[in-house]
């Protein structure tokens, strides 16, 4: 069963996203996809490939998250980058930058 934690994570939605593409690449000039507890976003290029699972991707994701009792958005110090290729995407996590994201 999952937790409310998990259950927040799930109920995100996508709020925004612009891209362009050409022969060789996607532009995504940027992108939101959160809930009423965080917001994630980002921007960057998808290198493409004859085999699409083969794309690579470095894409740095900005989070804030909402003060519950303020109701406004906190941007936390960026600790995360996504990067990989559309078959085998990884998260790349800044230590540094989560543990100040955590304080």
């Amino acid at each position: 069963m999952a937790n409310s934690r998990d259950q927040g994570f799930a109920e995100a939605s996508a709020r925004a996203a612009s891209a362009s593409v050409d022969q060789s690449a996607v532009q995504i000039s940027s992108f939101e996809i959160g809930n009423s507890t965080y917001l994630a976003s980002g921007k960057g290029r998808v290198e493409l490939q004859d085999v699409l699972d083969d794309s690579r991707y470095d894409i740095p994701i900005s989070v804030a998250v909402s003060d519950s009792a303020s109701g406004k958005r906190e941007s936390l110090p960026d600790f995360l980058t996504i990067r990989g290729t559309v078959g085998t995407p990884k998260a790349d996590i800044d230590p540094t930058g989560l543990a100040l994201a955590l304080t």
